[in-house]
Parts: structure tokens; sequence; C-alpha cells
């Protein structure tokens, strides 16, 4: 089921590299947080993908075979613009890099795009001997010193890959990593966004606020469901410790939108799912 959900579920995009928040998901499927990732991660392995536990980013690697690119560079242009909706993340270089199912006459957009994102690409390139795993580069020298770089930082840093980072970059990442649209991310920091942030983190540690990020990603209310349209935001959220405490005492949980079939948006978005996966299992 966490495999078809991956594959076809309302987080998913049009790239196979994608935000995966494990609390809208658990709502979705009826389970929690904790057991969600843990299916994630054995389906991770099951079938080499990649999971950033600490980003809650989902890579598949073999998407491009499954779901072959068309000829029309247009088209492929508009999929790569889903990058602009992932934080920054080494699996972004991955995806940039793995070009194996990626035909070679767009070769030259995903350059376009590893370089927006300050990401070398492989001039030359082999598949591994493995039918679905991440193949292998050829690279010269001086790719393969910046490759063992990139490693001993991410051994240095953790398995997310960042690199050290202030309390105050770590909160917003969270934030965005955590929610997702209609959600709006954070893309600057101002000094009065910076006051109220570590003055927020005075007041409860990071995984304190995570757990206050999921709980508004699974709030339907805090989604935009309700007779106003309005959607919990950033500011928001730091501009005093009350709005945490509500969130973290259940006050949005099972709020729902305006008067109609009785179901939220999201709800609707989960039976769609659930109607897909029905008809993939029939084929399958």
């Amino acid at each position: 089921i966490v495999t078809l959900y991956l594959l076809s579920g309302p987080q998913t995009n049009r790239i196979g590299l994608f935000l995966l928040s494990p609390g809208a998901a658990a709502e979705d499927l009826g389970t929690t947080s904790e057991h969600f990732t843990a299916c994630v991660e054995r389906v991770c392995k099951a079938f080499r993908w990649s999971f950033d536990v600490a980003r809650r980013m989902l890579w598949i690697p073999s998407w491009w075979k499954f779901n072959p690119l068309s000829e029309n560079a247009n088209n492929v242009k508009g999929y790569l613009a889903d990058l602009d909706e992932v934080p920054p993340s080494l699996l972004i270089s991955q995806f940039c890099k793995h070009l194996r199912f990626v035909p070679s006459v767009h070769h030259a957009l995903f350059q376009a795009a590893a370089a927006r994102y300050g990401v070398r690409t492989p001039s030359r390139h082999r598949p591994d001997s493995d039918g679905d795993g991440v193949g292998t580069q050829e690279t010269d020298t001086e790719t393969e010193t910046e490759q063992e770089q990139e490693t001993e930082q991410e051994t240095a840093s953790g398995a997310s890959g960042a690199p050290p980072r202030s309390d105050v970059e770590a909160f917003v990442e969270a934030w965005n990593s955590h929610t997702t649209k209609p959600i709006p991310r954070c893309l600057e920091v101002s000094p009065d966004r910076r006051r109220k942030i570590a003055a927020r983190l005075k007041e409860r540690p990071l995984d304190s606020w995570c757990e206050v990020f999921d709980r508004i990603e699974s709030s339907a209310f805090l989604r935009g469901e309700n007779d106003r349209n309005w959607c919990a935001s950033f500011d928001w959220i730091v501009k005093n410790t009350d709005n945490a405490a509500k969130v973290l005492e259940g006050r949005y949980d099972g709020h729902r939108g305006p008067a109609g079939d009785g179901l939220t948006a999201k709800g609707r978005r989960t039976m769609e799912a659930g109607r897909r996966y029905l008809e993939q299992a029939a084929q399958l």
C-alpha cells in the first residue's frame, strides 16, 4: 500500500523527486507517522529508492523508466520546474546526474537544470550492472575529487548531507520540509523573522516544532479548508507561542471545510487515490 501511495498518491509529482510529509501520508492511510516512515524505509531498501529523512524528500531513480519522457522539450521543461518545489538536498544532485532513462535529446535540459541548482552533471554515463539501480558515472579526476568532498561532507554532517546550519536556518528548513502546498513556504528570513524564530526556539526545542509543523500539515482547517480559505503561514506560527500551543492541543484537528459532499479536499484526493490504487491492483 505504501509503495502504491508513493508512486501515485496526492504528494507525488511529475519527476519522482518530491517532498513527502509522513504526517499527511499517515492521515491519508489511517496509520501513524512512525509506522509510515518505517514502511517507507523498507520500501526504499527493497527498490533502491532514496529517502532524505531530515528534509522529507523521496527520490525514485527508475521514475523515467516507467514514465518515459516524450520528445517534446517544452513538456520536459515543465516537468523540471517541479524542482522549484523541493528544498536543497544531495538528492537534487543525484537526480540531475542520473540520466540512464533520460533520452539523450534531453540531456542538455537536465544539465541546464543542474547548473541552475549548482549541480555538475557527468558528460558520459553508463548504467550499472543492476536493472533499476542508480547508474555509475564515468568521471574525470576533477569530478571524482568533488564527489569525494561531497561524501566527506555527508559523513561529517549526517545522513541528510547538509552543511552545519544555525538554529534559525534549521527552523526554516523544518517548516519548508514538513509542510506542503497550499501552505506557503518561507523563502526569506528578515531580521524581524529571525528575532521571532530565536524567541520561539527558546520556548520549545526544534523537535517539538517539527511536531507542530506536522500537526499543521495534517489539519484540513489550517490547510485552507475553511469558510475563508485561510491557510496557516510561517509568520502566523512564529509571531507568538500561543498559536503553536493551540495546534498541539488539537484545536484545529477535525475541522472541515464548507458544506458540500461532506468531504474535505484532502478527503476527496484520498478517495481518488484509492480509486487509482484499485484500478492498478486490478491490472496487476
